[in-house]
């Protein structure tokens, strides 16, 4: 398959959605917009941009640390499923059918004991896994880089997730549960 196509799937798969900050402010504005969300009781966590455009971050489920894509676009957060053993993921044997731009494909949920992105701790029970050898061969092969899995909106919704992408970093309200 051409890398040009594998690329429009990796994007159509990939689509990036959310409060994205992405219209020009002057730096002014972009120096006080960390602190302001901050203050709001967001925290910070530091995104990377591959050349594809799609935004990545550090992702640690179950002690073990991977890069994964930042998609507003996906429904639920997702590993690979070659990367299921490395996390430690027990898949439920009931396996579903999800629905996304490249189709229907199995999905299985597995419990987790948390996620961390960066630094911060996510209380979370479960992933989905499913194979997305789709974006994950197209990413390597257009990036050289090897992600794991996507985070998706079940975390950016439940975290009240604010995606600056000029500054790099994704800010999530996390209430501790004390």
């Amino acid at each position: 398959m051409p890398i040009q196509t594998k690329l429009a799937i990796a994007g159509a798969a990939l689509s990036l959605s959310l409060t994205v900050l992405s219209s020009p402010l002057n730096a002014d504005a972009e120096d006080k917009l960390g602190p302001l969300l901050i203050d709001a009781g967001y925290t910070e966590i530091e995104i990377s941009k591959l050349p594809t455009g799609h935004e990545i971050v550090q992702v640690s489920l179950n002690g073990e640390t991977g890069l994964f894509v930042v998609d507003s676009g996906a429904g639920t957060t997702v590993v690979h499923y070659e990367n299921a053993e490395k996390y430690g993921l027990a898949i439920a044997d009931s396996e579903q059918t999800g629905t996304g731009a490249g189709g229907q494909l199995a999905v299985s949920q597995a419990a987790i004991d948390g996620i961390t992105m960066g630094d911060t701790s996510l209380s979370m029970e479960t992933v989905h896994v499913m194979d997305l050898s789709h974006v994950v061969d197209a990413l390597a092969a257009a990036t050289a880089t090897e992600i794991d899995g996507v985070v998706g909106q079940d975390i950016l919704t439940r975290f009240g997730g604010i995606i600056d992408v000029r500054g790099g970093r994704l800010f999530l309200q996390v209430v501790s549960e004390d």
